[in-house]
């Protein structure tokens, strides 16, 4: 019962930003309208209402609740404009909320993060490819398999603790696109989503080049 009843979590995680389409989007603008008529008219200057739902449908699928409308709104018309991918626009809005996905993933030990080596930040970086309107990841198969392997190893479905992969921001969104379809489950966060004051716990790292290194008690501020 417990695997049927992640399966259809996992199932309804998927499927949900389907259903925020162009209709519901009005339905927020139009509540946005009536408690912020001046800044729901600028966002419509600048934004088209299918951008908008875009993003509204990129932050459904990773989780991130949408009750904080008028941040989002006010994210999307500063960075809208010179912005044209709708991943990077995101990120910006998620950033503006970082306070609220912190305490989101956040344990009574703190944030539990694995993150990369040096190394591997490279190996990814290299591998990064760009069009003008989104990023993607071309990795061998090497690298895409070792990857995977260590996934696994540190991200179990069945974890008794949340933790999140915590990556630099160029490879935020591209690294969850590559990973969602297998590993749903897990929470990617850039290091500007994170606070000087936030408690973390690295749990290890990451590294493409050999095996997964875990720590046993490593702290950061």
């Amino acid at each position: 019962m417990t695997l049927i009843v992640e399966r259809m979590e996992r199932a309804l995680q998927a499927c949900g930003p389907q259903f925020i389409g162009l209709q519901e989007t009005k339905a927020i603008l139009g509540w946005l309208e009536s408690e912020q008529p001046e800044l729901a008219q600028e966002m419509q200057r600048v934004l088209t209402l299918t951008r908008f739902s875009a993003v509204l449908q990129r932050l459904a699928s990773e989780c991130v609740p949408l009750r904080a409308i008028r941040v989002i709104a006010e994210t999307l018309i500063e960075h809208c404009q010179h912005e044209r991918d709708t991943s990077v626009l995101t990120d910006y809005v998620r950033i503006a909320l970082k306070s609220q996905i912190y305490h989101q993933y956040c344990g009574a030990e703190g944030l539990q993060v694995w993150l990369l080596t040096p190394e591997s930040e490279g190996l990814l970086r290299d591998g990064l490819r760009q069009t003008q309107t989104e990023t993607f990841f071309a990795l061998s198969n090497e690298v895409s398999q070792m990857l995977v392997q260590q996934m696994n190893i540190a991200f179990p479905v069945r974890a008794p603790e949340q933790a999140v992969l915590l990556v630099a921001q160029d490879l935020r969104s591209p690294l969850r696109t590559l990973l969602r379809e297998e590993f749903y489950h897990v929470p990617v966060l850039s290091f500007a989503e994170i606070s000087n004051a936030a408690k973390v716990r690295v749990m290890g790292r990451f590294d493409l080049e050999d095996d997964l290194e875990p720590l046993d008690n490593e702290h950061a501020a």
